[in-house]
């Protein structure tokens, strides 16, 4: 099925809702509308530069989803979620990490759930 133009508004406001929540306004955030392969949503980032590309599919397959605007809303939550342990995933990624490093993504993201929850 096709997404429309009133579910990728759906999918931003979602996104937003949980980039407020999240205390994730330091970042600029692009939304693209555009077809994917195999995903609902996918998301790129640039820790350095807080710059995120967020790509909503163009296509829905409602294959163990029973409401699509509930998945559209899970959906934008779980790719916020990834900004969220952003830097936590580039660290975790690096070929050198330092403990201090590591401390101090893990405390900053203990910070931001301690004020969510």
């Amino acid at each position: 099925m096709k997404t429309t133009k009133k579910d990728f508004e759906l999918f931003k406001n979602e996104c937003q809702k949980w980039v407020d929540r999240f205390e994730l306004n330091n970042w600029k955030i692009y939304y693209v509308h555009e077809k994917l392969k195999d995903t609902y949503a996918n998301i790129r980032f640039d820790l350095n530069g807080r710059v995120a590309s967020i790509q909503f599919n163009t296509e829905w397959d409602m294959f163990g989803v029973d409401n699509m605007i509930e998945g559209i809303k899970e959906t934008a939550k779980h790719e916020i979620i990834h900004l969220l342990i952003a830097r936590i995933t580039e660290i975790a990624e690096a070929r050198y990490v330092t403990d201090s490093e590591v401390g101090e993504a893990n405390e900053e993201l203990v910070r931001k759930l301690e004020k969510i929850i």
